[in-house]
């Protein structure tokens, strides 16, 4: 006769009870791991989106960051940090619109003003480039917070 024994059902039960356990502690708390990963990786491809439309439209095309509101925006796309975010945003002075908010803005010939954008939170720590230059959009990880 072929089945499985009570034992055997029993040790599948508890296995999957430990690992819906494990996934609903990732899933249901409030800070969310990945986050801020998610937030950082959104606000580089905002930025690389504005880069492509400025060159494409040969317009000038700018990304905002709200500081304090913890949030960014650019044409047809926007997006918000965790509450918890600490921000650090490094440009030219001309791009600060406000005391707590400033931008980055890309021009059609593929120039930008340039900066760079560091996000930490729970000791996580990613840094967007906008290299002047070209352009170029570049997001790592970082080991330790700039000074200041």
């Amino acid at each position: 006769m072929k089945g499985y024994t009570l034992v055997e059902l029993l040790t599948v039960i508890a296995i999957l009870a430990l690992m819906t356990a494990i996934t609903s502690h990732y899933l249901f708390r409030r800070e969310r791991p990945f986050a801020l990963q998610i937030a950082a990786r959104e606000l580089a491809s905002c930025l690389r989106q504005a880069h492509a439309k400025a060159i494409a439209s040969n317009k000038p095309v700018a990304v905002r960051v709200g500081l304090e509101k913890r949030s960014f925006a650019c044409p047809g796309k926007s997006g918000q940090f965790p509450l918890a975010t600490r921000i650090l945003f490094r440009t030219i002075a001309s791009e600060h619109i406000r005391e707590r908010t400033a931008s980055i803005r890309f021009w059609g010939d593929g120039t930008a003003t340039g900066g760079n954008i560091f996000l930490e939170e729970h000791g996580q720590i990613w840094k967007i480039r906008v290299n002047w230059l070209s352009g170029e959009v570049r997001l790592s990880r970082e080991t330790s917070w700039p000074e200041l």
